[in-house]
């Protein structure tokens, strides 16, 4: 009697993995990609790569499998407010910092 809905769940469950995109990348995603736009591509994006780190790329990955040294020097460089520089027009505060971090931690 229960047999459909746990199918079910069951599906929903794994309809991110069909999509080439790991659950906790869909979860983790939407507010901190807007931190790293805010503080962080316009040295570190599309039209300039600083340091041959483009978080605008990166952000679009479906998971940090593949860039794991960059992102854990992403991170390094957020919790040790080495990044923005601290003569950037505009920094982010504590909490930002620390929700980028875990962003990329639970993707």
């Amino acid at each position: 009697m229960h047999r459909p809905a746990v199918f079910l769940a069951f599906l929903f469950a794994l309809a991110p993995l069909a999509w080439g995109q790991p659950a906790a990348v869909k979860d983790a995603g939407k507010p901190v990609p807007a931190v790293f736009q805010k503080y962080c591509v316009e040295c570190h994006g599309h039209a300039k790569a600083k340091g041959h780190v483009n978080l605008e790329h990166l952000v679009a990955q479906p998971s940090v499998g593949l860039h794991a040294d960059t992102w854990d020097k992403v991170i390094e460089m957020l919790e040790t407010a080495q990044m923005p520089p601290s003569d950037a027009e505009e920094l982010p505060t504590d909490v930002e910092r620390k929700t980028a971090a875990a962003w990329v931690r639970r993707a």
